[in-house]
């Protein structure tokens, strides 16, 4: 390209007319379905499925327009906040299994289910550099 015509370019650019280009996927149905899958807990993947989008295009999305990424994220947090709030109705009535549940997961120093595995041989402990010891002492008996 000769110099005179680059910059005949650069002087008269193309105009874009309002609308012009590919249309947008982000319609106000998909918003919704998004919106609607994030206020029931659902994941990105799941969100993206049901409003019939990729991530991709999600992301892009949220990274363009703050006010749909903050909406966004306020849904993702109704949902967990909702159940504590029912959890905390069950704990403070007294709901017995619901304690337990509450307390096994909050406590679990305390309340916690923990398994303990001692292993002996014959009531003598076994020392970890004993096994190892004996061990490499078969190993090198049998080499031989």
């Amino acid at each position: 390209m000769v110099r005179s015509e680059m910059t005949a370019i650069k002087k008269n650019p193309k105009k874009r007319r309002p609308g012009a280009g590919r249309p947008t996927v982000m319609t106000p149905e998909v918003v919704s379905k998004l919106e609607m899958a994030f206020s029931v807990g659902g994941n990105d993947t799941e969100a993206c499925a049901h409003a019939g989008i990729s991530r991709e295009t999600y992301y892009a999305h949220r990274k363009a327009d703050a006010a749909f990424s903050d909406k966004i994220d306020a849904l993702k947090e109704k949902l967990p906040l909702k159940a504590k709030a029912e959890l905390a109705k069950l704990v403070q009535a007294g709901e017995p299994t619901t304690v337990k549940w509450y307390l096994e997961r909050k406590r679990r120093n305390e309340f916690g289910t923990r398994q303990e595995i001692d292993v002996t041989t014959g009531g003598d402990k076994i020392e970890p550099t004993r096994i190892i010891f004996e061990r490499t002492r078969e190993r090198t008996e049998s080499d031989a």
